[in-house]
């Protein structure tokens, strides 16, 4: 079973602390949906009431989830797995039962052995599958400053090595990435018509495997072809130590040129943007928030195929997004460059959103889009819908210019957030929110 279809069944955790009289209790929840409707979205009513809990012994630290290998009589079949560290200084692995449709925790070692033993609390793993599901990359960052790095064969579930390092400082974040974008993975509206993930690059480089360490008290390092090399290339990304401790990175193509940029979120009220320029990374933007940075994501929040750069800070989370004239134009150089000399037609239903603590969207109107250029076809019959917010059954031919956006030109602030409109907004796309560094 492919990966992609284990998402017709969609998973949530979370875990919490209660304070009871007899003192602190811990627990894992675990919610699931099978049933989803038409537009394939959640039904929170239904999440509710699949929910599985379970107590736990020890302070939970870092949650996240992978794939396992699990044996059914003759056959092998892959299940999502949660995987949680915890002030025990282990990492719990927790399994269903599909039974009881419950969890339950599993011994590591049979599934996981390379997470076995730990020199101290694991603040963040992450798990990176490679050569076709044969091999696994794991990494974990620990509260002493050890970073562990494992090879695993799949198939025979052993370890191929170990590496490790030794950082001054708990080490905050480790994340793998590879420089250019391996999937596309197309929005919820797409999906629904048959429209399936697909492999941008599917004979990828061996050694297009990086790694990022973020440490307390140090620069951020990054890992170069860390399958080949190990802990080997290295190199410090500079100034990274300059806004106080780092507390989070995310990978992204910010400015849509086809390769991954590195996003540092610190403690210093800072965001700051990193460019592969073929042999170094380079600072090349950074940002002012109005608070600390605790986490960054780079996903598609509004549905219209687009990622969104989501900014967690303890004011609450921040959203900016690319500004949907420079996706039309991006979006149209592609087609040109691919397709030259057949025709397109293009639909756009824009939808009028307010900026208060996140984005909403409301109210979902008609906005007309033109194009300069004369229309060049694809095939005959066919047409590509550009989708910006909500999709609704009736689409407009476009015939004028996209002009809002609901980026924010200026550092984030509480006054930031009162509802404004698109339209008294500044127009600043989203990989030119950065304030350019030149070094």
């Amino acid at each position: 079973m492919e990966p992609s279809s284990l998402m017709s069944k969609k998973y949530h955790a979370l875990t919490f602390q209660i304070n009871t009289d007899g003192g602190q209790e811990t627990y894992l929840n675990v919610y699931s949906e099978q049933d989803l409707d038409n537009n394939n979205k959640l039904n929170i009513d239904s999440i509710a009431q699949n929910c599985a809990m379970v107590e736990l012994s020890f302070i939970p630290y870092h949650l996240t989830h992978t794939l396992i290998w699990r044996r059914l009589e003759c056959s092998v079949y892959k299940e999502i797995a949660w995987l949680l560290s915890g002030s025990d200084n282990k990492i719990h692995l927790f399994v269903e039962d599909r039974q009881s449709h419950s969890y339950m925790e599993t011994d590591i070692t049979e599934q996981l052995p390379e997470f076995t033993v730990l020199p101290s609390v694991g603040l963040w793993i992450d798990i990176r599958y490679t050569h076709n599901f044969t091999r696994r990359v794991s990494v974990v960052g620990c509260d002493c400053g050890t970073l562990q790095m494992s090879l695993v064969n799949v198939e025979t579930n052993s370890v191929i090595f170990n590496q490790f390092s030794i950082l001054d400082g708990p080490i905050t974040q480790v994340k793998l990435f590879s420089l250019t974008p391996k999937d596309i993975h197309p929005p919820n509206v797409l999906k629904s018509v048959g429209v399936e993930e697909r492999d941008c690059n599917p004979d990828p480089l061996k050694n297009d495997l990086h790694l990022i360490v973020c440490s307390a008290l140090v620069p951020t390092v990054v890992y170069m072809n860390i399958q080949e090399q190990g802990f080997v290339e290295r190199q410090i990304l500079s100034e990274s130590d300059h806004y106080d401790v780092n507390l989070c990175a995310c990978v992204a193509d910010i400015n849509f040129d086809g390769f991954h940029e590195i996003l540092l979120g610190t403690f210093g009220k800072k965001i700051l943007m990193y460019t592969w320029t073929g042999d170094k990374w380079k600072l090349s933007g950074q940002r002012n928030t109005a608070n600390s940075v605790h986490s960054l994501h780079y996903v598609d929040v509004t549905n219209d195929g687009v990622n969104d750069l989501l900014i967690q800070t303890p004011s609450g989370v921040h959203i900016l997004q690319h500004c949907p004239g420079r996706v039309h134009n991006v979006f149209l150089s592609r087609l040109k460059d691919d397709n030259a000399g057949k025709e397109i037609s293009v639909d756009i239903d824009i939808a009028e959103a307010f900026l208060v603590d996140n984005v909403s969207v409301e109210d979902s109107q008609e906005c007309l889009l033109e194009i300069d250029e004369p229309p060049i076809p694809l095939q005959a019959g066919d047409a590509v819908d550009v989708i910006v917010g909500e999709l609704s059954p009736e689409t407009s031919i476009v015939s004028e210019p996209l002009l809002e956006t609901i980026e924010v030109q200026k550092p984030l602030s509480d006054s930031d957030f009162d509802h404004k409109p698109l339209s008294d907004l500044e127009d600043c796309p989203c990989e030119e929110a950065f304030e350019q560094t030149e070094n």
